[in-house]
């Protein structure tokens, strides 16, 4: 909720996703030391990340409508041991922190002189842990756009402004379709989030993509949505385990809508690039 934007006048739509609840522990019995870890269930996203030597903070999402106290009780369910052990020993003498979870949509990333950075620029679901990146990344396009304009303000700003629309629409794009695949409790998002799994375990070359999306190398929104349809066609290696398990309409129905999914990220990739276009046309 950046106070600047709203100083400077920029307007915004907001969505709540959630809420989230956080502690720090020991790191002793962090499951994966070194890397970020996301754990995911029906109860929502949780996370654990080192943050300073022997310390590790965790989170946990608290979807809208659920009890906090349950929620989490729900989350350590499937937490292993003994990290989970070390967090319900916190959660017992200390009280955990709590935010929200917003998407925000600026109308705009610059005025006049003024250039948003970071989640003032915009915000989304943590589920693709892009904050920060995204914080430094923009920085970086901003100080790279004054150098290449030679202190060319307006010039400059103009550039940090197409830059960054491109790279949020992709960060915001994948973090919804993520979040969907992996709480949504339908047919196709099931579907979906087996594909992904099936995508990441069968193609090296598919790891290292998705990792430079997530990671905002990638900033591309064709790429996404190359990447999207190159996940759901995974679901016809798919499709024999699902015909025992479920059935073959279920599978059927969820090939359909994954397929319509893809095309419409074509059609949003498209037409951000003619938006693109128009704008520095005028």
């Amino acid at each position: 909720m950046s106070q600047l934007r709203k100083m400077v006048g920029i307007t915004h739509a907001t969505q709540r996703y959630s809420g989230m609840m956080g502690v720090e522990v020991e790191d002793t019995h962090l499951p994966h030391p070194g890397y970020g870890n996301i754990f995911l269930n029906p109860a929502g996203v949780s996370y654990a990340y080192a943050i300073e030597e022997g310390r590790a903070r965790v989170m946990f999402e608290v979807l809208r409508g659920d009890d906090s106290r349950e929620s989490i009780r729900a989350h350590l369910s499937l937490f292993p041991e003994p990290f989970r052990a070390d967090i319900e020993a916190v959660l017992a003498s200390d009280k955990p922190l709590a935010a929200a979870n917003y998407c925000i949509i600026p109308e705009a990333s610059v005025k006049e002189n003024v250039a948003l950075v970071g989640d003032a620029r915009g915000c989304c679901h943590p589920l693709t842990a892009s904050g920060i990146t995204a914080a430094v990344k923009d920085a970086l396009i901003l100080r790279d756009a004054l150098r290449d304009s030679n202190l060319n303000f307006p010039v400059a700003l103009r550039r940090y402004s197409l830059l960054c629309g491109r790279m949020q629409l992709t960060r915001r794009t994948l973090a919804e379709e993520l979040r969907e695949a992996f709480l949504a409790q339908t047919p196709e998002s099931s579907l979906l989030n087996q594909c992904i799994f099936s995508y990441w375990r069968n193609s090296p070359r598919g790891r290292v993509h998705s990792m430079a999306l997530l990671s905002t190398l990638d900033s591309s929104i064709f790429s996404l949505a190359t990447q999207y349809a190159l996940v759901a066609m995974q679901a016809f290696r798919l499709a024999p385990q699902w015909v025992r398990e479920q059935s073959l309409l279920a599978w059927f129905k969820g090939v359909v809508r994954l397929l319509v999914k893809s095309l419409s990220f074509q059609h949003a990739a498209l037409s951000h690039r003619l938006k693109e276009l128009r704008a520095t046309a005028g």
